[in-house]
């Protein structure tokens, strides 16, 4: 199967996954909803710290709660 650049895939394990620019980038789906992603992405804004970080410890500490 060719690889649509850009396009979002379904791969044969049933995952998503994109190809852009030679390099594949897999989705993930988070524990997150759209207010909680909101507020995550204001506070790195406001705080000047990467996005990617506070969902990180975000993910830890819902980890920790079951």
């Amino acid at each position: 199967m060719a690889e649509a650049n850009g396009m979002v895939q379904l791969g044969a394990d049933g995952g998503e996954f994109k190809v852009e620019g030679g390099r594949e980038y897999v989705a993930m789906w988070l524990p997150l909803t759209r207010q909680e992603k909101a507020a995550q992405v204001e506070k790195a804004a406001r705080e000047g710290v990467m996005l990617s970080e506070l969902v990180a410890d975000y993910l830890r500490d819902w980890a920790k709660e079951d």
